[in-house]
């Protein structure tokens, strides 16, 4: 039994006559409130104080009302239900709340507010003005490069981020970053987060290809898929933003950032690796 609309719904039950009993009935009536709906809106990523008005999408419950949207801090929503939000120029806290109305049957639907920071570029070390750095290539045999993403940073509201790779394939795949340059002697630094399949998908850095250690150091699946195997030095799994430290020698080097697949299946929960607050001992 289906409930169609709000009220009362009487349910009969019957039994017919037979040679020793009349027929009979009895009825039952059942209270029909009105239901809930819910609503479904995603997290909104991070923007730049420069950044255009954009159109945020949430679906709605049975009632088949809009999805309306309000926001408050430093926005503001415009346009067709409110869905348009213009960033007002200055840095802080975006909030956008997502609302839909009740009607006979449905009750209006809990409020759900997505939060997002605004950060200024021109206060960004790394990437500067959180624009692509200047001198970093994207290497021979590299699927993609990586590029600058407000979805998740250290500090500030940007960082460099891996390019999307596929899930299977018949070799290694491999988003890289590079970087050739004269080096005094010293240390590379930076912040990095990790997001992969344990063990067969890897951040590594390299220098003159030349794997170096750090930190997790637990990439074990990934060195046979590569043709010839190797024992890949790296860092796998759900890794917070957290520091890392890595030496150099005083020369001409090339430093490579590579988020690195195996060819089998699988992926984790973003696929992913950012760096932020990457400082090199270049000789200017």
């Amino acid at each position: 039994m289906s409930y169609i609309a709000v009220g009362t719904c009487t349910v009969r039950a019957t039994k017919a006559a037979d040679s020793t009993y009349n027929s009979t009935f009895d009825d039952v009536s059942i209270t029909v409130n009105q239901g809930s709906q819910a609503i479904t809106f995603a997290a909104l990523p991070n923007k730049l104080t420069t950044d255009p008005p954009f159109v945020v999408s949430a679906t709605g419950g049975g009632s088949g009302n809009p999805v309306t949207f309000t926001a408050s801090g430093v926005c503001a929503a415009g346009g067709v239900n409110g869905s348009t939000i213009t960033l007002t120029g200055s840095t802080g806290s975006c909030t956008v709340s997502a609302n839909q109305g009740g009607n006979f049957n449905f009750t209006a639907a809990p409020t759900v507010m997505q939060s997002f920071m605004v950060s200024d570029p021109a206060a960004e070390v790394f990437p500067p003005n959180c624009q692509a750095p200047a001198g970093w290539t994207v290497p021979a045999g590299a699927i993609n490069g990586w590029s600058v993403a407000t979805d998740s940073a250290a500090v500030g509201g940007c960082s460099l981020k891996s390019g999307l790779l596929p899930d299977a394939g018949s070799v290694v795949a491999t988003s890289a970053y590079q970087f050739t340059g004269n080096f005094q002697a010293g240390s590379i630094t930076m912040t990095r987060r990790v997001s992969s399949e344990i063990s067969y998908d890897c951040f590594r850095v390299l220098i003159d290809g030349n794997q170096q250690s750090l930190g997790a150091n637990n990439c074990g699946g990934l060195g046979g898929y590569f043709v010839p195997a190797i024992s890949a030095i790296g860092d796998s799994g759900e890794i917070a933003f957290g520091s890392i430290s890595i030496p150099i020698a005083a020369g001409n080097h090339t430093v490579t950032l590579s988020y690195d697949k195996d060819w089998g299946c699988c992926r984790g929960t973003s696929d992913a690796v950012w760096v932020d607050q990457l400082s090199m001992p270049l000789l200017t």
